[in-house]
């Protein structure tokens, strides 16, 4: 389930950027600036799904046990290195341009949305070998009850036919 919560959360993201990022910017749509907005986003985004996707029994601490993860920091830290450098650097080679300040801290705002809405899927969704049904069903068993037919159940006619 988060999965495809997460799934649906970035292709959006990635859609409204392509869409609507350059009236944001006051950029050429689909020009240089655009684009690179766009695909700076899109590599940020996954390196903030990396603190929802080490939570593998779905726990709700998104940074407990963060010092177990070396390798992930590290992978991590390694990422965001060289999307600096290819964003910065990279140039027709990388068919990119240089971003100023106000640029990246809008990729950066935007891509780490993906840590609350991983927050909040976990929370909505039962938790996989678990009796709980989460949240969703609590709300669709309450549902029900309000919408269920009114008057008297099955068992209810059988029991006062035989008084």
């Amino acid at each position: 389930h988060n999965i495809a919560i997460m799934s649906v959360f970035q292709l959006a993201t990635q859609l409204l950027m392509l869409v609507y990022a350059h009236r944001y910017l006051g950029v050429p749509f689909f020009g240089d600036v655009h684009l690179t907005v766009t695909f700076n986003t899109f590599v940020l985004l996954q390196v903030f799904n990396f603190f929802n996707a080490r939570l593998l029994n779905n726990e709700v601490g998104l940074l407990s046990n963060l010092g177990r993860s070396a390798g992930m920091l590290y992978i991590m830290f390694l990422i965001v290195v060289l999307q600096v450098v290819i964003v910065q650097r990279g140039g027709k080679f990388m068919s990119t341009v240089p971003l100023d300040a106000e640029q990246w801290w809008l990729c950066i705002l935007i891509s780490s949305a993906a840590i609350p809405v991983g927050v909040v899927s976990r929370a909505l969704l039962p938790r996989p070998g678990s009796k709980s049904e989460g949240i969703a069903g609590v709300i669709q068993r309450v549902v029900s009850r309000f919408t269920a037919p009114s008057g008297p159940t099955p068992s209810a006619v059988k029991r006062s036919d035989k008084e």
